[in-house]
């Protein structure tokens, strides 16, 4: 089974119809869907991108993420030893663009 990995800008760009990819991840996610892709994300992926939805979008966003993207999602759960070893790596690459989210990605 094809495994794909969903970031927040790929969700976010599929639940606001008015970001400039909208069209292009809509299209994405139906060829996923049809193919019957393993759509995989982790927990703070999931919380960051509720989050922004639920700031810039509004809570029905946020709603329409939990309940029509969110339930075919396979979430990989981040526990505290990786949340460490993600802490660690993140502060010992000493950048400030580089997220705590964006490291449990990888």
């Amino acid at each position: 089974m094809e495994k794909i990995f969903v970031d927040t800008s790929a969700f976010f760009a599929l639940v606001n119809l008015g970001d400039e990819n909208y069209k292009q991840a809509l299209l994405a996610w139906k060829e996923m869907i049809k193919r019957s892709a393993a759509l995989i994300t982790n927990n703070y992926v999931v919380v960051e991108c509720f989050s922004l939805l639920q700031s810039r979008l509004g809570i029905d966003a946020a709603r329409e993420f939990r309940t029509k993207i969110v339930p075919l999602l396979q979430i990989e759960w981040i526990g505290a030893q990786e949340h460490s070893a993600i802490v660690n790596f993140v502060l010992s690459a000493n950048r400030r663009q580089l997220s705590l989210v964006d490291c449990s990605c990888f």
